[in-house]
């Protein structure tokens, strides 16, 4: 489903996974994290990350992760889905489901779900289609009770095939931010105003946009919009050596138990 990280489609998973990026920020003087990227699924930890599927009366199940949600029912029909894509539920098999989401009526990534004989561990296989082919698998472990999908997952262990950052000055003040394999661009100041997100028609939802804002000399904020309302927030530290990048996000409340953690370490 649409995310970070997930969000060319926002899946889920995407903003989790397929994390290449490329950010530009421009002050003075410059920022300590200035500098290229490329993401440790190692050190990265999902295990806070919640993926919940809740029925409702009139038939329906909503999906939720990374503060993102939406309603659907698994009949083959598009529904409406986070950051302007459509999301389609198909049965596979009795333990297996798949989920394609369009934007722009183009078909963007697909969500491959597989549950294990005992019912207590759900596989995620994201595929993401446009601009450029990549591939993340999560694995979350059911908390609670619940039967098939229905329930409450943990984020165990997670598999992205590469993700790059890389934050560079730019003339006027701005950031200029770029999100790969999606091809995301943004001109951003480091104030935290919202700009606009660019880049290939299939791959970006329409009314996108993203915000910077530095927040202290080894911090700062990055924020996911849709339409104006935010979707999720990267609160991203330096490490003293200046050599770790981590992005970490709260899901919901300051008390959420559904967060995540992303470690990016610096490259030549």
């Amino acid at each position: 489903m649409p995310t970070i990280p997930a969000l060319r489609r926002i899946t889920l998973s995407a903003v989790f996974g397929a994390l290449t990026a490329a950010i530009t920020i421009a002050q003075s003087p410059p920022l300590p994290f200035l500098g290229n990227w490329k993401i440790n699924p190692a050190k990265s930890d999902l295990t806070e990350t919640r993926l919940t599927f809740t029925p409702k009366p009139s038939g329906e199940i909503t999906v939720a992760m990374q503060g993102m949600n939406y309603d659907f029912r698994i009949d083959g029909k598009p529904y409406p889905s986070p950051m302007s894509s459509t999301a389609t539920w198909t049965a596979t098999g009795p333990r297996s489901w798949r989920t394609l989401y369009r934007i722009n009526n183009v078909d963007n990534s697909i969500d491959t779900f597989t549950l294990s004989d005992d019912g207590k561990t759900l596989t995620m296989k994201t595929d993401l289609l446009v601009p450029a082919k990549a591939e993340q698998t999560i694995t979350f472990t059911r908390v609670g009770t619940g039967d098939g999908l229905i329930g409450t997952w943990q984020g165990k262990a997670v598999q992205i095939e590469s993700g790059r950052l890389q934050l560079s000055p730019a003339s006027g003040g701005k950031v200029q931010l770029r999100f790969m394999p999606s091809d995301f661009t943004a001109l951003l100041t480091t104030d935290g105003v919202e700009a606009p997100v660019t880049g290939p028609a299939a791959a970006i939802p329409p009314g996108m946009g993203m915000a910077l804002k530095v927040t202290g000399p080894r911090t700062f904020d990055w924020a996911w919009l849709d339409k104006g309302k935010q979707m999720l927030v990267y609160h991203a530290t330096l490490s003293a050596d200046g050599r770790t990048l981590t992005l970490e996000s709260v899901n919901g409340p300051p008390e959420s138990k559904d967060r995540t953690r992303l470690v990016f370490e610096r490259e030549p």
